[in-house]
């Protein structure tokens, strides 16, 4: 008469201890991808194992499964990542809170593409290093960096491999007395501690200026798209239909959001997001400091600096 009572299932944890608990009850296939990245530097005899999943998984990922939407110019095809990016404002929003000094050697770790570039433009870069294992990612940096007129080099690295210690001396040498300007927009914190503190430390201590390391993440650890598609239509949308110039700019970051919907749901399977007090705890263990200087994206991002402590 009633029917069946619907059965609810207890959230997955997302905590370390808690993704480490579900591992050691269903093992490496009872977690997905972005859970293990999580927890993959303490999982013992299986490490290689876990690591070598990520990497094919998280590389099918960003390089085949979300490509078209991820990857592309902002203005061309079908709407994308970028022409969201672009009307929202927040490379320009980080780029305020970091301050670049002038005549800077600036490296993007993770890079996706070389869109935060533009934003870099006014503070003159000497050099602008973008980071990346995507070719897709790598050869559309080349392209937009090109179209800037900005002395670059496009570096083809992934996070796991070696820190480039050589490179950076290289072009300390080149540039002697340039400040160093490190950051990684999102992309460094979807891995694990180890692989973070490795890369920071890396940057700060091998052949630079560098005494920080600048960090734009996701600040609850997790990325809301429907929260982010209701403000770009109530806020967004509203103030820059009419304003000259920008409505084809408008109406494509419009026709954008179900595919950041789609996204924002698809890629927190694959990656590890951190609260801030989650990496504060976490990299503070590690010998470095966490401090929040300020927020993007409706307040769902942070900008922090990350130095030695």
């Amino acid at each position: 008469m009633f029917g069946k009572e619907k059965t609810t299932l207890p959230p997955r944890p997302t905590d370390v201890q808690g993704l480490l608990r579900l591992y050691n009850t269903k093992g490496i296939d009872g977690l997905g991808v972005g859970e293990l990245s999580k927890i993959h530097h303490l999982v013992g005899g299986d490490r290689e194992l876990v690591e070598a999943r990520i990497r094919a998984e998280t590389r099918q990922f960003w390089n085949q499964d979300i490509v078209g939407f991820r990857m592309g110019e902002e203005g061309q095809g079908k709407p994308k990542f970028a022409d969201m990016m672009q009307v929202l404002g927040v490379g320009a929003q980080m780029v305020g809170h970091i301050k670049p000094r002038k005549g800077s050697i600036v490296s993007s770790w993770g890079d996706g593409g070389g869109f935060d570039a533009r934003y870099f433009r006014k503070s003159q870069p000497v050099k602008y290093l973008s980071y990346d294992d995507s070719r897709g990612a790598n050869g559309l940096a080349r392209t937009r960096l090109d179209r800037l007129g900005m002395p670059h080099e496009i570096v083809d690295y992934n996070f796991y491999d070696p820190f480039p210690v050589e490179k950076r001396r290289r072009i300390s040498e080149q540039h002697p007395g340039a400040p160093a300007l490190d950051y990684s927009s999102w992309a460094l914190t979807y891995t694990d501690p180890e692989t973070m503190t490795r890369i920071i430390k890396g940057a700060i201590k091998n052949g630079s200026t560098a005494e920080e390391f600048w960090l734009h993440m996701l600040e609850a650890g997790k990325f809301d798209s429907k929260a982010l598609g209701i403000a770009f239509m109530t806020q967004i949308f509203p103030r820059d239909i009419a304003k000259p110039g920008k409505t084809r700019q408008t109406l494509r970051a419009l026709f954008a959001v179900p595919a950041m919907i789609n996204f924002g749901e698809k890629f927190q399977r694959y990656s590890p997001l951190w609260t801030v007090a989650e990496l504060k705890e976490e990299l503070g263990q590690r010998g470095l400091k966490v401090e929040e200087v300020g927020k993007t994206l409706f307040d769902q991002s942070v900008v922090a600096r990350v130095t030695l402590s």
